[in-house]
């Protein structure tokens, strides 16, 4: 098959050396369905993509307008349903979408005339999008996880420590102040590391920070980031009501690292509790669990095995079969 994929129109998939190592999660899951499909046989093509860049072609927007093919798959952006001659449309969805906004955006009229199939992240995602976009209809893939966290292997020594590479708004604040007041205070030697945010997001110095056992580093590539889990106890990550996937819960828990959440937004579906992480009805309740973890060897022992069986769940070559699975279903 033909395959092209639309990435969002503000994406930017490298900078000028082709350096793709921060790219967000939309920009690597397009990159990384692209490879997967093609190590499976299909030609694909991303729009804007260097056609260097591994396995894809690139392609500009004059060209996606004489294109042709078997499937277009577009992300978040429906008025790009149109585009070049395809023999199916799909809306790859990534993120949640108001009635207002799309209405406000010129967006509901192609859903409207169009009626496309859509594809899902989560069933969280998929049952809570609202019934006025009438898709065709609603089919949940999941992402897949890079090979870099499935290939950690638990190195832990020295303190325990943990870690949070969500954006800041979402409960970072609050965490700083539970980890503080009740993790150092049970435990004095527990390490807290932020990857992508600042002291300041948080309204604290650096040199406050760091008497309390936290750090923060700049956000960096995939690579490292798998690297420092290889010694990390657990993932901080809250969730939000936006939060239609959380590839950083799924690539923790492939990395061996139980996630402590609260369980908001799709961050129930990923999260069981007490099997792959811990699920708290607090900000305080998640502390206290952080110092479990921190005591107890044989829960924590228990909770990195499951989160590890993830790795043969979420992998792009499981993803790209799914994919593949939907587009020759004949119910396009």
């Amino acid at each position: 098959m033909h395959i092209t994929i639309v990435p969002p129109r503000k994406a930017e998939l490298c900078n000028s050396d082709g350096d793709d190592r921060f790219l967000g999660g939309i920009e690597t899951a397009c990159l990384e369905l692209s490879d997967a499909l093609t190590l499976r046989g299909h030609d694909v093509s991303i729009l804007g993509r260097p056609a260097s860049h591994r396995f894809a072609r690139g392609l500009t927007d004059a060209e996606l307008e004489r294109s042709s093919g078997d499937a277009l798959l577009v992300c978040n952006d429906m008025r790009l349903l149109d585009k070049g001659s395809f023999t199916q449309r799909i809306l790859w969805i990534h993120n949640p979408l108001s009635f207002e906004k799309a209405f406000r955006k010129g967006q509901m009229l192609p859903i409207w005339s169009k009626r496309p199939p859509a594809v899902f992240l989560s069933t969280c995602s998929r049952d809570t999008f609202p019934s006025i976009f009438t898709f065709k209809s609603r089919t949940v893939i999941p992402y897949g996880v890079t090979e870099d966290f499935s290939a950690v292997y638990d190195q832990r020594s020295g303190p325990p420590r943990f870690a949070f590479v969500s954006q800041p708004q979402r409960g970072l604040k609050k965490v700083v102040e539970v980890f503080s007041t009740i993790v150092r205070a049970q435990q004095s030697d527990a390490e807290f590391h932020i990857f992508g945010s600042k002291p300041s997001d948080v309204g604290v110095t650096e040199e406050t920070a760091r008497q309390f056992g936290i750090y923060f580093h700049s956000r960096t590539g995939k690579n490292v980031l798998a690297d420092f889990y290889a010694g990390t106890t657990a993932l901080f990550c809250v969730g939000a009501k936006d939060e239609t996937f959380c590839l950083a819960a799924v690539e923790a828990q492939c990395a061996g690292l139980p996630v402590l959440t609260l369980g908001i937004g799709s961050l129930e579906e990923r999260v069981s509790h007490g099997l792959n992480g811990l699920i708290a009805g607090s900000f305080e309740e998640l502390a206290h669990q952080a110092v479990a973890l921190c005591r107890d060897e044989e829960l924590l022992l228990l909770l990195k095995a499951g989160a590890m069986k993830q790795r043969g769940a979420f992998t792009w070559a499981r993803s790209a079969k799914l994919w593949e699975a939907f587009l020759t279903s004949g119910e396009l």
